[in-house]
């Protein structure tokens, strides 16, 4: 098993215990996807989500990030080609995520991910999961750029 990375426990509660349970659960919903980086990245989600519901941090908090994603299995699915797509979306956005420096994540994390869904309880999640990516992300798939692109902007 992966180790976690301190730089994702920052700020949560949970011992190492509480967190190899998360990481033991996610691990067959990754793709390609690293899963220092997909801590990390969720992690950063997980943190913004508190301070947008005024509250500290929870462990909670990163399983509803996770959802977001599909990383976590404790939810439904939305449907096939949502899931399909969000995973055009999600790959590129994670990649090198516990690399990055934090202005990094912010920038990929903050405008990929409204406040607006972030404040949704996990039932509100799933209702947008059914309709499309663009229902809960800002988005469209295909549309993130790669890691080796600059923005040019």
């Amino acid at each position: 098993m992966a180790s976690i990375p301190q730089r994702a426990k920052q700020g949560f509660p949970q011992d190492d215990a509480r967190w190899k349970g998360v990481t033991d659960q996610i691990l067959d919903r990754l793709g390609s996807e690293d899963v220092s980086d997909v801590l990390i990245g969720s992690a950063y989600l997980a943190r913004r989500r508190a301070q947008l519901l005024h509250r500290p941090v929870q462990l909670e908090d990163l399983e509803f990030t996770l959802s977001v994603f599909c990383f976590w299995p404790l939810k439904p699915d939305p449907p096939a080609q949502v899931r399909a797509d969000l995973t055009e979306v999600r790959r590129p956005a994670f990649e090198g995520a516990s690399r990055a420096p934090e202005e990094k994540l912010r920038q990929t994390f903050d405008e990929l991910v409204p406040d607006s869904t972030l404040v949704l309880d996990p039932a509100g999640l799933h209702e947008k999961q059914r309709d499309s990516v663009e229902a809960f992300l800002s988005r469209k798939p295909h549309s993130q750029p790669h890691a080796s692109q600059s923005s040019g902007a």
